[in-house]
């Protein structure tokens, strides 16, 4: 074997293993990020989760605020509160339109 051969074969194999050491740092930055993102979304995930948990509570809170209040309001209450029974009903309507009348508002 000659001189430039054998420091050819060795310019060759130090290139050849500076690639693999990139590529195995490479892979390792990935696997660090790719770790560190699926933490972030775990944890993003169960704060999301308790704010789910504290908007259902506080709306089933205001349901069951609703229907005490709702059976709270009787016929009494409504005539105290100055409201009266209707003895004639009367709808509005369009002047210049007849009631039955349907149109796709075209000339």
């Amino acid at each position: 074997m000659t001189w430039t051969n054998t420091a050819t074969k060795l310019t060759i194999g130090k290139r050849i293993l500076s690639v693999l050491v990139l590529c195995v740092v490479i892979s390792l930055g990935l696997y660090v990020y790719f770790v560190s993102t699926s933490i972030i979304n775990i944890l993003v995930r169960k704060e999301i989760e308790n704010k789910i948990t504290a908007v259902s509570s506080r709306m089933s809170d205001l349901e069951a605020e609703y229907l005490v209040r709702k059976n709270e309001i009787t016929l009494e209450y409504a005539y105290t509160q100055g409201f009266a029974n209707v003895t004639s009903k009367q709808f509005a309507v369009r002047v210049g339109t007849e009631v039955n009348e349907l149109t796709f508002n075209r000339e």
